[in-house]
């Protein structure tokens, strides 16, 4: 960097740069080696720990000494120098010493900051002890002295020296550092898993220890001679209804299920009653330990809940019961009256003397009403049967349910020239009377509810849908309906028109919607006035749609 000169009694020394950039070298390598080593001594346990720490001082010292005296190595003078070889080796000894005791204090487990204070100490008084020991062992020759082979060290041989430390540090740490890090690294990490593995187990394991004791429901366990050997807090007072406890004869009520479980290993359960409670008990074998466990649970409002909905379940079928004998009676005694009236006023219109119109028209409206009434019976009969006389669901194909409501409808069909055209059409496990009378109405009220002038079109089509449920419309082109009413028009009685506009009970979508509901599917509707209507059905469904079109004009 500068020439070193020698005036008067002042002296300038200078500076090789390349030995000034290689002390940096050794300083950082040293630093970056002796903290990869550190962390090797944390994981490491017994001889295998010393042997880190040895080799992590020797290395840390030997990289602090080298760096040193490198650096005094570059900085030249004008005149010779040499150092002695005892007190050198001396100052590299107590680099190595201080530096292997610090790492010992600093990783010693547990860790305070006591011990870190105290190995930075030493740390520090060993590199300070380094450093002037080194110092000492400079010797300054003068031109023209001759000193002993023992003191005088040429630069070259200075030189060799401060190349041999370095290379000596560097061979110490390819020797210690050729453990791979990737299995170092790998190793580590197994170790952190087994010990958070150990930890999630440990709790697990805590847990389950105290389960027993700690959960609101009886746990008993009993050896093979049906001697009681635990039982906690809510076993012992179940225990009190008995008398029993701890170290003695399980109650009498366990031990015909204990000894079955006990022959043949098989658990079983066990219901007992106690006063206002009711208790089930699990009794399990554990043919390893030689016991029987047994884990009780409180049912009893369980029971209380079976009992009313077995009440509810009673209630219901005497209600379905009652209805079914409304529907006999409607059948039978209330249409009977109803034929009487039509037949006698057909006989009034015949006799003599009675053929005045206000008469005949007294006797049209007592008519008209009577048979208005039978229709009303007969589709309260209909709507209370989709219940009570429903026969067994079967595998049906819903086109020919549909082709026998046309041929039904075939009249009513031709008098009002509408066309029905048929898509693909599933087959379903349903009841086929029914699915025959829900398509007979939404059919009928398409072909009643049409537009004047405009021929009646009604498309049935089907698809599945990814629920694998079917989806099923109806579509007409009819006189539509404001939707503010599409969830009335399927009640009973409800009726969006005037009977003189179109005849009617207002019971066909109400019966529509009962055989959807039994069916376990839904009904809806969607329509614009003066457009049409298009009902929606949503049937479960397994089978393969029958795919044939069709169409009816």
């Amino acid at each position: 960097m500068f020439d070193s000169v020698l005036t008067g009694n002042e002296v300038v020394g200078s500076y090789n740069l390349g030995l000034v950039c290689l002390s940096f070298v050794i300083a950082v390598v040293a630093s970056y080696t002796a903290l990869d080593l550190a962390l090797r001594i944390g994981e490491s346990y017994g001889i295998t720990k010393k042997i880190w720490i040895g080799g992590c001082a020797f290395s840390m010292g030997g990289g602090i000494w080298s760096m040193h005296f490198t650096a005094m190595l570059a900085y030249q003078l004008p005149f010779e120098v040499s150092y002695d070889i005892w007190i050198t080796l001396l100052s590299i000894i107590i680099s190595i010493i201080a530096s292997g005791t610090e790492l010992f204090l600093a990783s010693a487990k547990p860790i305070s900051i006591s011990k870190i204070a105290l190995g930075g100490m030493i740390m520090g008084i060993g590199v300070t002890s380094m450093h002037y020991t080194g110092m000492a062992a400079t010797i300054f020759v003068p031109h023209g002295d001759v000193l002993s082979d023992l003191q005088v060290t040429s630069d070259m041989r200075l030189l060799a020296f401060g190349i041999s430390g370095i290379t000596l540090f560097t061979l110490s740490f390819t020797i210690i550092a050729s453990i791979t890090q990737k299995e170092f690294n790998l190793l580590r990490g197994v170790k952190n898993e087994l010990e958070v593995l150990v930890q999630e187990r440990t709790k697990d394991l805590k847990a389950l220890s105290t389960f027993p004791s700690e959960s609101l429901d009886p746990v008993f366990r009993v050896d093979s001679n049906n001697v009681l050997i635990y039982s906690n807090q809510s076993g012992l007072s179940v225990l009190k209804y008995w008398e029993g406890e701890v170290g003695i004869e399980i109650p009498v009520p366990f031990i015909q299920t204990l000894n079955e479980v006990q022959f043949n290993g098989k658990r079983k359960n066990l219901e007992i009653h106690l006063d206002n409670q009711v208790f089930v008990f699990s009794i399990v074998s554990i043919p390893a330990m030689n016991y029987c466990n047994i884990y009780g649970q409180d049912i009893t409002e369980r029971k209380k809940a079976e009992s009313k909905i077995e009440q509810y379940a009673k209630a219901l079928e005497r209600s379905n019961n009652a209805l079914q004998e409304f529907a006999s009676i409607a059948s039978h005694d209330l249409q009977e009256p109803l034929r009487k009236i039509i037949t006698f006023g057909n006989q009034l219109k015949h006799i003599p003397g009675n053929s005045d119109k206000r008469s005949e028209d007294y006797l049209n409206r007592m008519q008209q009403t009577a048979a208005r009434m039978q229709t009303l019976i007969l589709d309260l009969l209909r709507y209370s049967q989709v219940h009570t006389e429903a026969k067994p669901p079967r595998q049906i194909n819903l086109r020919n349910i549909v082709d026998e409501v046309i041929e039904i409808l075939e009249k009513r069909i031709s008098e009002t020239r509408g066309t029905i055209i048929i898509d693909s059409l599933p087959a379903l496990h349903a009841q086929d009377f029914q699915m025959r009378e829900l398509f007979q109405n939404l059919i009928g009220n398409a072909l009643k509810y049409h537009r004047e002038g405009v021929y009646p079109v009604i498309k049935i089509k089907s698809c599945q849908m990814e629920n694998q449920h079917w989806k099923i419309t109806v579509e007409d082109n009819g006189i539509g309906f404001d939707e503010k009413h599409k969830n009335k028009i399927f009640s009973p009685f409800h009726r969006l028109h005037g009977r003189s506009a179109y005849e009617g009970t207002g019971m066909g979508l109400a019966i529509c919607k009962k055989i959807v509901d039994r069916h376990r599917g839904t009904i809806t509707a969607q329509s614009t006035p003066e457009k049409g209507s298009t009902f929606i059905i949503i049937l479960p469904g397994n089978v393969v749609a029958n795919t044939t079109n069709h169409q009816t004009p």
